[in-house]
């Protein structure tokens, strides 16, 4: 069996892209830069409450349900993350104006509820978002393409069988890595 050879496009490999190469591919995407922009800021959106939801309210449930853990009223965020759990439950604490664990743990569990909903469903739409851009510049190269090829000389017609010309399309434009 042979090596499996690098990816290609449209016949150069692309580890030996010029730079004018590189420069035509990157003007394939200038219609779609603001989708992507978007696309990436909801990425990170959803990355942040991923982020939120690990770093700061499990550590909160845990403090609420050990009551061994004293929180006093002055308690204040450090930078250190093992206290971000206990700033927060005194930040709840101040804005129900209840100290009991329970109304405590409510408060909490209701919070990171809405936080897991609000992020589950900024990864539905970050999919939702990717799949539509996608498939938009999909249709885009392939609109290209078959333009391109409507206005080629007829020598270059003759010159290539239809197979050949179709076969060089599907396999240019709906490429998928494995």
């Amino acid at each position: 069996m042979s090596a499996p050879s690098e990816p290609r496009l449209t016949g150069i490999t692309l580890s030996r892209l010029t730079a004018h190469q590189l420069w035509q591919v990157l003007q394939l995407f200038r219609p779609y830069l603001p989708r992507l922009v978007m696309l990436a800021a909801a990425t990170g959106l959803v990355t942040a409450l991923n982020g939120a939801s690990q770093v700061a309210l499990t550590p909160l449930l845990e403090i609420v349900l050990n009551t061994q853990r004293a929180v006093s009223a002055s308690a204040s965020f450090t930078g250190d993350l093992n206290d971000m759990g206990l700033s927060l439950l005194t930040f709840m604490r101040s804005i129900s104006g209840s100290s009991d664990p329970w109304v405590l743990l409510v408060i909490t569990s209701v919070t990171y509820l809405v936080l897991i909903v609000t992020q589950q469903g900024g990864s539905l739409l970050t999919q939702l978002l990717a799949t539509r851009l996608r498939v938009r510049i999909n249709n885009g190269l392939v609109n290209k393409l078959f333009t391109h090829i409507l206005y080629l000389p007829l020598s270059f017609i003759k010159a290539h069988p239809v197979g050949w010309v179709q076969s060089r399309m599907t396999m240019d434009v709906d490429a998928r890595p494995s």
